[in-house]
């Protein structure tokens, strides 16, 4: 009989291999049914496993160092690989928001204050607004740093082709190009991909029923994978419900799935369309605080000479930290 000493250098007995796979196939056995009983797939896959299993299960055992948090890419906010989700009903400034975290991880310029521990480039999928993605990041940046050549700055935008979410080689298709950004990422500006945007999951995913859980889970599988796979984190841009209350928008997979969920919200819309009091909140972060709630204005600004115009974020700061912010950072200092 062979012992194993654990964290505390009490020693356990841990019966033989030989015995441990008798065991496995007599519990297999009862499970799974003999002869003409039982699921023969289900048989043929357990006795697979007694087979193959020639390998230690890789156990953590509590007393043991602790496994480290998951690193972030902005303090408190957002982590560097996962899936985040970002909400809000119509007009409360989705995109908005979105391109501003990208200028953010690109920039290094704080997001809602939180300091930037992640540097890097973007990958947009523009299934939604593809038309007008060009024109608020260009003003966004020109808010921060203008005069910078915009073909200096890492960000990358698929506006055709975008992959159905849905579709069973819609992994290997993000995947694929997720790959090529980042490549010319690392060759042209010599830094990782860090964020890949959906916008939106209702216009890339082609849902049949958004309230179907087994459907609603198949897409965020898939995005889970592409985060693990690339490393950056995956940002959603999706809807509120009509109810603010009952959160995002169809199947509660979602909200389950994310690792962060970001709300935006508001205190009245007029019936003239007109939004008062934004603010985003942080809904929901494993690992971290949630309930914390950053206001922010869109500020109109034009686009070139075209005589359009788009919006750019304005954070509001506490006065206390407008010392602390970099030079050129777009917020409004506030008295707390």
């Amino acid at each position: 009989m062979a012992t194993f000493t654990e964290h505390h250098g009490r020693p356990f007995d841990i019966p033989p291999r030989e015995n441990r796979q008798r065991s496995n196939s007599a519990d297999t056995s009862r499970k799974c049914g003999n002869g003409a009983q039982g699921d023969p797939k289900l048989r043929q896959q357990a006795n697979a496993y007694s087979r193959d299993d020639k390998q230690p299960v890789l156990l953590h055992w509590l007393g043991n160092e602790p496994p480290a948090p998951p690193p972030m890419a902005v303090e408190g906010i957002l982590p560097q690989t996962g899936i985040a989700i970002l909400a809000g009903q119509f007009g409360t400034g989705k995109t908005f928001v979105a391109v501003n975290l990208a200028i953010s991880l690109i920039t290094g310029i704080p997001f809602m204050g939180a300091k930037v521990l992640r540097k890097g480039g973007v990958l947009w999928f523009a299934a939604e607004g593809r038309n007008e993605i060009d024109a608020r990041a260009k003003a966004a940046f020109d808010a921060i740093e203008a005069g910078v050549p915009y073909s200096e700055r890492p960000f990358a935008y698929q506006e055709r082709d975008v992959p159905c979410l849905k579709e069973a080689t819609a992994f290997a298709k993000l995947a694929s190009h997720a790959k090529e950004a980042a490549e010319i990422i690392q060759e042209r500006f010599g830094t990782e991909l860090a964020l890949i945007v959906i916008d939106t999951l209702s216009a890339s995913a082609g849902f049949v029923d958004e309230n179907a859980a087994g459907e609603t889970q198949g897409v965020l599988n898939t995005l889970r994978r592409l985060a693990e796979h690339t490393g950056a984190i995956v940002l959603v841009i999706d809807h509120f419900g009509k109810l603010i209350e009952t959160g995002v928008r169809g199947s509660s997979a979602k909200m389950a799935a994310a690792d962060t969920i970001i709300s935006l919200i508001f205190g009245s819309r007029a019936i003239t369309g007109k939004i008062t009091d934004r603010s985003a909140s942080i809904y929901k972060l494993r690992c971290g605080r949630s309930g914390d709630t950053f206001p922010f204005h869109l500020r109109q600004v034009p686009i070139g000479d075209t005589g359009a115009s788009t919006c750019v974020v304005d954070w509001e700061l506490p006065v206390s930290s407008v010392s602390e912010r970099p030079p050129g950072y777009a917020g409004v200092a506030v008295e707390v």
